[in-house]
Formats: C-alpha cells, sequence, structure tokens
C-alpha cells in the first residue's frame, strides 16, 4: 500500500506535435538545435501549451538524519537548522540565484531537529530518522507521512497557479541516505553510490559504504517497495520530494530535481508511479558519483555537468534560464 494520489496527467500529443511544427521550420537542418529543441517539446507535452513558465517555485525540504555524527558528512551535526534559516532568509546561495531568476523560493521543515524556525514552513513528521547503524531511517507510518507532506505542499502550489516546481533539500547526513536509497532501488553494493559529498576524504568514504552495506542488510527492504526502502535507509526530504513528484505529475506540472537527493526523491516517485518519470527533468550532473546512475534510471541524461552537490536546489535552479531559453523558440509570449 501507499498513500493515495493520482496518475500523472497523460502527455498532450497534440502539443508535443505544434512545438515539434514549430521546431522544425526554426532548424537549418534536422536537429540543428539539438537539445534545446527537445525540451521544448517536452515542456510543451507534459504542460499541454506552447507558452513559457509563468511562475516556478523552489521548494526546499529540510531534514537531518540519525548519521549527523556518524563522520560521514563535511557539516556540523547542528548545521541544519542554521543553513535552512540561511536560505529562508534569502542569504544562501540558492536564494539569491532564485531571486535574480524570478522564482519563488519555500523552506519546508519536514524533519529538522530542534526549535521551529520562524519563516519555515512546518511540515515536521518527527526530529530527524533513526540511526542507520542501529535502527531503520523511520517507520513506514512516518515514510507515508512525509510523502504526504510533499504532496500537500504540491497540491497547494499548483492550486495558487505554480506552472513549474524546482525540489531541493537540505539538512545534515542527507547524501548517505540518498546512496543508501539508489543502492536499495539498484540492488547495488554501497562502494558504488557512496560518494564524497561535501568534501569526505577516503575514511570517511568507507565508513559511509559500511553504514549502507550494513543497513541494508539488516533491513533487506524490497527494491520495488518504495516506502519500504525510504523506511528502511531514507529520509524525511527524500519522501517528501518523491510526494512532490508525485503530486506535481497529477497535476502535469514538471519539477526540476537537483542532485543526488532530489534524484533519489524523483527515484522514489517513479518507483511507486512509473508515470511520474516523464515530468522530471535534471539540469546538472553533480560531482557525486552515483549521480549519473540515479539521473540514467529515471531516463535523463543531463545537459550540463556544472558539479554542483549543495543539494539546496541551486544546480535545478540554471534550469530555469535553458528552459525559458528552449520555449521561447515557440513564440508564445
Amino acid at each position: 500500500m501507499s498513500p493515495p494520489h493520482a496518475r500523472p496527467r497523460p502527455i498532450s500529443d497534440a502539443a508535443r506535435a505544434a512545438a515539434e511544427e514549430r521546431i522544425s521550420h526554426l532548424q537549418h537542418g534536422e536537429g540543428a538545435i539539438g537539445r534545446l529543441g527537445e525540451l521544448a517539446v517536452w515542456w510543451s507535452g507534459v504542460r499541454g501549451v506552447l507558452t513559457p513558465p509563468q511562475r516556478p517555485r523552489l521548494v526546499v525540504f529540510a531534514a537531518d538524519h540519525g548519521l549527523r555524527n556518524a563522520g560521514v558528512t563535511g557539516r556540523g551535526p547542528d548545521d541544519g537548522p542554521r543553513l535552512a534559516a540561511e536560505l529562508a532568509a534569502g542569504r544562501a546561495a540558492a536564494a539569491l540565484v532564485a531571486k535574480r531568476l524570478g522564482v519563488e523560493v519555500e523552506v519546508v521543515d519536514v524533519g529538522l531537529c530542534g526549535e521551529r524556525i520562524p519563516g519555515i514552513r512546518d511540515r515536521r513528521v518527527r526530529d530527524g530518522t533513526g540511526d542507520l547503524r542501529l535502527e531503520s531511517a523511520m517507520s513506514r507510518a512516518e515514510a507515508e507521512a512525509a510523502i504526504l507532506a510533499g504532496q500537500a505542499v504540491a497540491r497547494e502550489a499548483t492550486a495558487a497557479g505554480v506552472d513549474l516546481l524546482v525540489a531541493g533539500e537540505l539538512g545534515v547526513g542527507g547524501s548517505t541516505a540518498a546512496a543508501a536509497v539508489l543502492s536499495a532501488l539498484a540492488a547495488t553494493p554501497g562502494k558504488l553510490t557512496a560518494g564524497r559529498g561535501k568534501g569526505l576524504d577516503d575514511r570517511r568514504v568507507g565508513q559511509k559504504v559500511r553504514i549502507i552495506d550494513e543497513a541494508l542488510a539488516r533491513t533487506r527492504p524490497d527494491r520495488h517497495d518504495a516506502i519500504g526502502v525510504l523506511a528502511a535507509v531514507g529520509g524525511l526530504e527524500l519522501g517528501a520530494i518523491c510526494g512532490l513528484c508525485l503530486e506535481a505529475a497529477a497535476a502535469g506540472v514538471p519539477v526540476l530535481l537537483d542532485g543526488l537527493g532530489s534524484t533519489a526523491g524523483g527515484l522514489l516517485a517513479s518507483t511507486l508511479e512509473p508515470g511520474v518519470g516523464a515530468y522530471l527533468w535534471i539540469p546538472q550532473q553533480s560531482s557525486e558519483n552515483a549521480h549519473w546512475a540515479a539521473c540514467r534510471l529515471l531516463g535523463q541524461e543531463p545537459p550540463t555537468e556544472l558539479k554542483i552537490v549543495q543539494g539546496d536546489g541551486l544546480g535545478a535552479l540554471l534550469g530555469v534560464p535553458l528552459l525559458r531559453a528552449a520555449t521561447a523558440l515557440l513564440g508564445s509570449e
């Protein structure tokens, strides 16, 4: 069983055909506009219109992890709330870029530790996840609650007229959870998914690999059961991104994903509902060694390799001007 969700809205073949026709008149030979033309056609199909995005919004889900004291992160154990507060106050890199691009920003607490933070939306399911060295990340009910939180955020956004969502995540210890989710879904060991995150050395990467492998051996989640995987080794922010993707696709609203964390959330959503993948786009490949594999599991080939590992949506935001350039080819105001 999974939280109730509607199926993705069908792709508009008529809008795709109209976009392809317009692009064909602009190219000096087939494929001359390359992936920019493909992007315009994709947008038209999922939105059902040829007009560019009018109201994009960055949604960043914030949550901490039980591994924040385990030596597998380059951040301090108490950095999650601080980073979330900086983003909400407009001081973080993603907030500065979003402002310049005219993208709204919403920060949602689904699992930070400590006091609630003014200016941040409170959808907290619990204070951080469990320590994967000792226990599962969360209960199945909590995993479902995280997905429902993301669905609610997306539902309210689309009802308000948001026509493009940009997904990000932040917290402490999240890259280990994202790598563990990828290992579970792809049935691969931790050595193929654990990366350096924000500057880990070889010893700490090795520690991350051991934690992932031992957690998966202990919990033995079914790779076809996305909620079971999330509960066993995931993060509350990953569940919320999963819910955001599910609800956005049902409303016919595309979602731009960022690095390994948000891509893992998209993978969970597409495992629950395969048609969701058609609504997801990953503009940049991060430097996490497994991000390329996660992208390909979603059928994605990011057009840029900017190696951004912030996770808070910065890399995904850079897809907004690319998308605007692509839709400019369609000739609509």
